[in-house]
């Protein structure tokens, strides 16, 4: 094993461009933690698992520096991250990695993935709270980056936080809604379809659904309006 790595090492040190001694730094980075990992991970040598894990990591970064468009390079490194839960780390990667993306959907998506970590592998409420609310900054109508939210601010009973989130969900809507209301209820039809339940004659939100959404609840400015007093009332 150690022959394979040093010789992927020595084609990464004596190759001129970039892609080609990113690809071997990860080719060695790959090799060490595949087979060196198993050997040292009991016995003896058990002591000198976190050495190799520093140095698979760090050749792993270096390959990301070297070619940043590489997309291998991130995986492994990633991987490597999520296995050993080196979360900080990985919070630091997914950030930057979503910062430096070019398409706006896919800076959302990444914030998405750095929050999930925040939130459910660190417990960094706060932090992820933070992300949550970049993500409705790029995408307003974020129904995974909205929930989470409601979810922080009636936990933590911040009604404020609560119905000003609700108020953006509204001018979302109003922004929306003048796109057609054909497409709104489309939209409603499939998201509210999976609940058995029917409202009575007299709802105006979408059928087949009695739990009212800030998106279904009426398909208007006062279903969002109703929804924000619902759960502060409920929760008061």
């Amino acid at each position: 094993m150690a022959d394979i790595v040093a010789k992927y090492v020595d084609e990464a040190k004596a190759a001129a461009e970039a892609p080609f001694k990113a690809s071997m730094l990860v080719g060695a980075a790959e090799v060490a933690y595949r087979f060196g990992r198993p050997q040292l991970s009991s016995g003896k040598r058990k002591k000198q698992l976190p050495a190799l894990i520093d140095e698979v990591v760090s050749g792993l970064r270096e390959a990301v520096t070297i070619d940043p468009k590489g997309v291998r390079a991130i995986k492994v490194l990633e991987r490597v991250l999520r296995a050993e839960e080196r979360w900080e780390d990985l919070a630091a990667l997914l950030e930057s990695r979503a910062e430096s993306a070019a398409a706006r959907d896919d800076r959302a998506a990444g914030l998405l993935r750095l929050a999930r970590v925040l939130q459910r592998k660190m417990n960094a409420q706060e932090r992820a709270q933070d992300v949550y609310a970049k993500v409705l900054d790029i995408q307003p109508g974020n129904s995974e980056a909205t929930s989470a939210l409601v979810d922080v601010f009636t936990s933590r009973q911040m009604w404020d936080h609560l119905v000003a989130l609700y108020e953006g969900q509204l001018a979302t809507l109003g922004a929306t809604g003048r796109r057609g209301r054909s497409s709104r209820s489309r939209w409603c039809t499939g998201r509210c379809a999976r609940s058995p339940r029917r409202p009575s004659r007299s709802s105006s939100g979408c059928a087949g659904s009695s739990r009212r959404t800030p998106e279904c609840s009426g398909s208007s400015a006062s279903g969002v309006r109703r929804a924000a007093r619902a759960s502060v009332s409920r929760r008061s």
